[in-house]
């Protein structure tokens, strides 16, 4: 499993010269908050702490052992650690982070073997995040590209972690953009969890479970739609100096179109840009399709205007073009879930 990285307090130390007993009353009395983790072959050992106090403990092995975990654990990990052979590494944690750990290890899968033929990542974290998940996403890539987990809080994404084939490891935003290039390349295996206990972690939004619970209830599109407008127009005017005038707008209704086997209310959507009446549909659909299709359609039209050496470049420019956009429709892009479906371009 790939662990949260902090503020690194011991890094990589050979557990040969550490006292570990010392170490551990020395971080009790700093109100310590993270974890301590000892590897060595076949084996992961972890000891989580709140505020100086151990909450948790859990040893991992790679070779079919099962998971140990709780106080045997912890005297486990402690033993190890004064019989040397193995690295120390100490992490420093938000409580938050730490609250997530804890959901990782008390959790049940809920969604098996979704394959990236048929699932997309970021369309299943916006479904996740409709149903305020809390728990976390398992993705396996394919032919030994990387593993990677991203965790999840009421729905809301609050930490990514991704670890290439040779190890380079890449967390937060651009832990997640890395996981959508891999996963894009060479396809992908995933598993969801939900915590078992939601509780585990203090600090509910409920004003903000509120107001999202509202909006299920509304499926009026057009005040997404406007939003939809608003981004295009940004991105266009953005690459005017790149590409011309029009082009990137070209390119999106020529990927509305394409995509219309997929979303049958692209179909509309395109006709009436074309005929001047606007970013409307005649047909009834899901607030939830309307930002999967828009997410797909701005993917492919950055592909009919990229290449791979300029994409990046390209990706940069239009997020720094939606600024204002993110800016005026913060709380609307949000309650959508467009920060999710978007994340390469509103993130």
């Amino acid at each position: 499993m790939l662990y949260p990285q902090g503020k690194t307090v011991i890094g990589d130390l050979k557990t040969a010269f550490v006292n570990i007993d010392g170490v551990l009353q020395e971080l009790e009395g700093e109100q310590f908050t993270g974890y301590v983790k000892i590897s060595s072959d076949n084996y992961d050992g972890l000891v989580i702490y709140e505020n100086g106090i151990p909450v948790e403990s859990v040893e991992n092995y790679t070779d079919g052992r099962p998971r140990v975990e709780g106080v045997e654990a912890m005297s486990n990990v402690i033993a190890k650690t004064k019989e040397g052979g193995g690295l120390l590494n100490i992490q420093e944690l938000p409580s938050n982070v730490v609250n997530m750990m804890l959901r990782a290890i008390h959790s049940k899968v809920v969604y098996k073997d979704l394959l990236s033929e048929f699932t997309q990542i970021k369309n299943l974290l916006v479904t996740l995040k409709t149903k305020q998940i809390t728990g976390h996403v398992e993705i396996e890539m394919n032919d030994g590209a990387g593993e990677a987990f991203i965790f999840l809080e009421d729905g809301k994404l609050i930490e990514s972690l991704f670890s290439s084939g040779d190890g380079t490891t890449f967390s937060g935003k651009k832990g997640l953009a890395k996981i959508l290039e891999v996963a894009n390349e060479v396809g992908y295996v995933m598993n969801v969890f939900q915590a078992a206990n939601k509780d585990i972690a203090a600090g509910k939004k409920l004003e903000l479970e509120t107001k999202e619970e509202t909006l299920e209830e509304s499926e009026d599109p057009g005040e997404l739609l406007e939003i939809v407008e608003k981004i295009v127009q940004s991105i266009d005017q953005s690459l005017q100096r790149k590409m011309g005038k029009g082009k990137f707008r070209e390119a999106f209704l020529q990927a509305v179109f394409q995509k219309s086997n997929d979303y049958p209310f692209l179909k509309s959507l395109g006709t009436n840009i074309q005929t001047g009446k606007g970013y409307a549909i005649d047909e009834t659909t899901t607030l939830d399709d309307i930002v999967f299709g828009v997410s797909d359609v701005l993917d492919q039209s950055v592909s009919f205007l990229s290449t791979p050496k300029n994409r990046d470049k390209l990706k940069e420019a239009i997020r720094m073009g939606l600024g204002p956009v993110k800016m005026i429709y913060e709380d609307q892009i949000q309650e959508y879930n467009l920060d999710t479906a978007l994340f390469e371009y509103l993130g």
